[in-house]
């Protein structure tokens, strides 16, 4: 008989960027406990996606998604010291009204010092591809103050002197952390990476085909494959007008890619004669028709599985979330990095034959248009990508996270000090 799995559970999200939240509500669903004994705590805004579940939702303060993305553009560290205090602060109390036998992260970095102090048994989820960030691997970061240098210029001297820089920046972005961290008592960490994945155990929202954690992260984690939920939402008004007998392209920057490129994007892809889906902007009604029979169809939120079924190329932020999507579809992906994290998971992903990479600091529009062109008419590629969905769709995430939950639990020995 399997063990049991430990309830009442807290899934915590931090919202700066959806694919958080959908992670965890992907993990959610697969559980087989009621839906009362499964809290959910993240920003308000996502309140009826949590409540339609039949899950109890706990308000989160979380940062904005602006606000965060600014931080990234300026090359600032993601949390300062006083965020991270007030977060340790709702944390525990949190912690205190739910008492859960374990509670599960998603990017809420306060969860390493307020679940320890608490001694509550703490499942982080995050992407393997950060233990094994080395100077040496480091992409350019896309950063505004590097922008009146020029891209090219900016990359000779990053690559000249990263050696040195890298692990400076590094550490610098881990000394707000480590002023809290020593408020409780707790041992400073080395570089901003020990933040992303400091916890009892890691579940990695990633495939072992296209990265492993770095053989110095240990071997307390599970690799739960790709975390492909999908956001609740009704199909568009457009949907059955859509014409199965000419190509479809899928463009959505999502969340966090860089919004302004969708209308250049579209521009230049419209010179094919495809159909555009296109996510994250303006819906339209109707479909807006272009002089080489380009058809473009968008909405502001869409049900991405199902259009990556329908597309032939999908064009993405290249973020984890998004080109795994993809990839579980079969489909090649084109990902337009704005950020460390997306550069990562498209560094990663670029050795297969059906994943491009570009940045979106200087996207070159004529050379993602002669790309999505090759992807649409190479067959090679697109059954290589077919081979490649079977090899993700082997992943039981609901399994696999099943055991992740009692390799948690099972390493944590110490019984929770909630305050009465």
């Amino acid at each position: 008989m399997s063990s049991p799995i430990p309830a009442p559970i807290l899934f915590m999200a931090e919202s700066a960027t959806l694919a958080h939240v959908v992670r965890l509500l992907t993990l959610a669903d697969s559980l087989e406990l009621p839906r009362s004994s499964i809290h959910f705590a993240t920003a308000s805004h996502y309140r009826n996606w949590i409540e339609a579940r039949g899950m109890s939702f706990v308000p989160l303060q979380c940062q904005d998604t602006g606000a965060f993305q600014q931080k990234l553009d300026q090359g600032r560290s993601v949390i300062d010291k006083h965020l991270l205090s007030a977060q340790v602060k709702e944390d525990i109390e949190i912690l205190n009204s739910i008492r859960p036998q374990i509670v599960v992260g998603d990017f809420r970095l306060s969860l390493a010092i307020s679940a320890r102090s608490l001694h509550i048994p703490y499942l982080g989820i995050a992407n393997s591809y950060w233990t094994r960030l080395t100077p040496g691997k480091m992409p350019l970061p896309e950063l505004s103050f590097l922008k009146p240098i020029g891209r090219s210029i900016s990359e000779l001297l990053f690559k000249a002197s990263r050696e040195l820089i890298v692990p400076h920046i590094l550490q610098r972005h881990a000394d707000d952390f480590n002023i809290v961290r020593a408020q409780y008592g707790m041992t400073p960490y080395r570089s901003i990476i020990d933040a992303y994945t400091d916890a009892d155990w890691i579940g990695f929202a990633d495939a072992s085909e296209v990265v492993t954690p770095s053989s110095q992260f240990g071997s307390r984690y599970t690799m739960l494959g790709p975390l492909n939920g999908r956001v609740d939402c009704p199909q568009p008004s457009w949907w059955n007008e859509l014409n199965d007998d000419q190509p479809i392209v899928y463009l959505n920057l999502g969340s966090s890619g860089k919004h302004e490129l969708a209308p250049l994007l579209i521009e230049a892809l419209s010179e094919l004669p495809i159909q555009i889906i296109a996510g994250s902007i303006e819906p339209t009604e109707r479909p807006i028709s272009y002089s080489s029979g380009a058809k473009l169809f968008s909405a502001r939120v869409l049900p991405g599985d199902a259009v990556c079924q329908k597309a032939q190329v999908v064009i993405c932020n290249g973020g984890a979330p998004s080109s795994y999507q993809a990839l579980a579809a079969g489909r090649p992906v084109i990902g337009i990095t704005r950020n460390m994290d997306q550069a990562l998971n498209m560094q990663s992903m670029s050795p297969f034959s059906f994943v491009r990479t570009f940045s979106a600091w200087d996207c070159p529009l004529g050379e993602i248009t002669s790309c999505t062109k090759e992807f649409m008419n190479h067959q090679t590629i697109h059954d290589d990508a077919q081979a490649f969905k079977t090899r993700l769709l082997a992943y039981d995430h609901k399994a696999l996270f099943k055991q992740a939950l009692m390799k948690t639990v099972g390493d944590q020995k110490r019984s929770p000090i909630y305050v009465q």
